[in-house]
């Protein structure tokens, strides 16, 4: 759904907030709402090359990745490894062999995975992960947007309300509209995390 078909909802309250005002804080609100409550997950696989240390994580549907949940590397020989997490931070002459960790970081603001030790044969690793908007963004996705419309609308009116100076500011509303958008959160990070298939918390290990 595009920010754009959130403008009519929230012009209800806030009437006299320009249209790109509102497209603005729909964005920041959904980005806010994805990361917070971790909804937004998506399994995907990639080709790691025999000596490839890192591996840059791409957009999908308008999103980012912000955490990697689970990797699970297969080489070519059929080994199915499920890789440990670890602090990121780069390893001078890391030796090669199968990978048995992973760290997420950034190169050059683009998010990556990094592999230890690194990978001495062809192979894949399968995913999961979860997904923020782009803050340059124009939409979110459909199956996030149709089951969260309304939290998102709380959210958008509870920035707007919230800005004082404004015609349309409204403390004692924007602090109710607060409070529903939380507890859509809470909702939807309960949902997140009864799907079955990554785990609930994530423990950081350390280099072997």
């Amino acid at each position: 759904m595009r920010y754009a078909d959130f403008v009519d909802e929230v012009r209800g309250e806030c009437y006299e907030a320009p249209i790109g005002a509102i497209e603005r804080v729909v964005n920041q609100t959904a980005v806010d709402f994805c990361k917070q409550s971790r909804i937004w997950r998506e399994k995907r696989r990639i080709d790691v090359e025999k000596g490839t240390e890192q591996v840059r994580l791409r957009t999908s549907g308008g999103g980012r990745v912000d955490q990697v949940l689970t990797a699970v590397h297969q080489d070519q020989k059929g080994r199915n490894v499920e890789l440990g997490k670890v602090e990121d931070h780069k390893i001078i002459n890391a030796p090669s062999g199968q990978p048995r960790y992973f760290s997420e970081g950034l190169e050059r603001s683009n998010p990556v995975i990094r592999f230890w030790p690194i990978p001495d044969r062809e192979g894949t690793v399968d995913l999961y992960v979860v997904l923020v908007p782009q803050r340059q963004s124009t939409s979110i996705p459909d199956h996030i947007s149709e089951e969260w419309y309304e939290a998102i609308v709380h959210g958008a009116l509870y920035r707007l309300m919230i800005d004082s100076g404004k015609p349309y500011s409204n403390p004692d509303k924007a602090l109710f509209h607060k409070q529903q958008f939380d507890l859509a959160v809470r909702d939807a990070k309960q949902k997140a995390v009864s799907d079955g298939w990554a785990p609930k918390t994530i423990q950081l290990r350390k280099w072997a």
